[in-house]
């Protein structure tokens, strides 16, 4: 889970480290609310974008809030 773009640089350097196709890579906003989201996916999703990498959200998190076991 991705909180800022030292995180993205990360993916990057481990992706090149081993040999990761950008395909094989999901990114998702870290946090426990959809506020928290809100404010990380833009940053990420344009990263998806620019590197091929796939965007996921935690849809869960929308549909449910922050419980467990869901």
């Amino acid at each position: 889970m991705v909180n800022e773009e030292s995180d993205i640089d990360e993916v990057k350097r481990l992706q090149e480290e081993l040999s990761v196709k950008s395909e094989k890579i999901y990114l998702m906003p870290q946090g426990i609310s959809t506020e928290q989201f809100r404010e990380r996916q833009q940053m990420i999703f344009e990263a998806c974008i620019r590197n091929g990498w796939n965007y996921s959200p935690r849809l869960h998190i929308d549909v449910y809030g922050n419980k467990r076991g869901i």
